[in-house]
This record gives structure tokens, C-alpha cells and sequence, in this order.
């Protein structure tokens, strides 16, 4: 099985998710960032959730942080639905926070 784990920093009630990590599979973490980078080029042209998102992130970071922030939450979530074994759901995987 491929490896794409976010680092963890837990305590006894607290569960965070960290970085992508170096331990895992190098060909995933590749994919990730590719595919992060077609999402950030192509997200101004969007209005979902999660370009919105994008769109507010690149107004404050450079365009290569935001193309890492996108390949870390695409990892969490494929982290979550393999872990959980779950439908991945888009709606719940990019909720939008006040």
C-alpha cells in the first residue's frame, strides 16, 4: 500500500495533522503536487468551495506555498477515506468556515 501520511501531533484529546511527510511513497507525494498545481492554475476560473479557498490563498501566499496547501489537503483527505474506508464526499471534504 501506498504511503501518503500527514505527520501527527497528538495528545490525549487532540488529534492534528501535520506536513507531508518524507517517510512515504516519493511517487505519490509527486502526483499530489502535480495534480495540486493543474487545480491552483485552472481555480480563478471556478466558483466551488474549494477555489474559493485557493483563490483567497493565493491573494496572501505565493503561488508555490499554495500549490503545497492544496497536495497537503488532497493528502488528509485521501488519508481519511483510506484510514475510515469511506465515501469520499466533496461537499463534506471542503466545507466552507465562516
Amino acid at each position: 500500500m501506498a504511503r501518503a501520511n500527514p505527520s501527527q501531533y497528538s495528545n490525549g484529546t487532540t488529534n492534528r495533522l501535520g506536513k507531508i511527510t518524507k517517510r512515504g511513497n516519493q511517487t505519490l507525494r509527486r502526483l499530489l503536487i502535480h495534480g495540486a498545481r493543474i487545480v491552483v492554475n485552472w481555480c480563478d476560473k471556478k466558483d466551488d468551495s474549494l477555489s474559493l479557498w485557493l483563490q483567497r490563498l493565493k491573494q496572501r501566499q505565493h503561488v508555490c506555498k499554495v500549490k503545497v496547501a492544496l497536495a497537503n489537503k488532497m493528502a488528509r483527505m485521501v488519508f481519511v477515506v483510506m484510514s475510515r474506508g469511506q465515501e469520499f464526499d466533496m461537499g463534506k471534504a471542503c466545507k466552507m468556515t465562516a
